[in-house]
């Protein structure tokens, strides 16, 4: 799941890219929260170890950074799923 967001969710495979258009933008939205929707379904709670899985998979690529552009996508890609990690477990705490 977490290499799933990896894509759809921090946008690893369009990373060299300058620009998407708003198609592929909105159907990668709409992938997220069907897949997320899905996830909470089947495992309610459970979307918040996906997002913990994203996180893994992102600091695992640290170390093989060779150029600044990764390095500083990866911190914000980083920086945003802790965000999300955060956002959900305040809902969970709410509940």
């Amino acid at each position: 799941m977490g290499t799933l967001l990896q894509d759809v969710q921090a946008l690893w495979s369009y990373r060299l890219q300058n620009s998407l258009g708003m198609n592929t933008i909105l159907r990668l939205i709409v992938f997220r929260d069907l897949l997320l929707e899905k996830v909470e379904k089947e495992k309610p709670g459970y979307g918040i170890e996906v997002y913990y899985a994203l996180l893994q998979k992102l600091l695992r690529i640290f170390p093989y950074t060779k150029d600044q552009h990764t390095y500083e996508f990866l911190l914000q890609k980083t920086e945003m799923t802790i965000n999300m990690i955060r956002k959900q477990g305040d809902c969970l705490c709410a509940h």
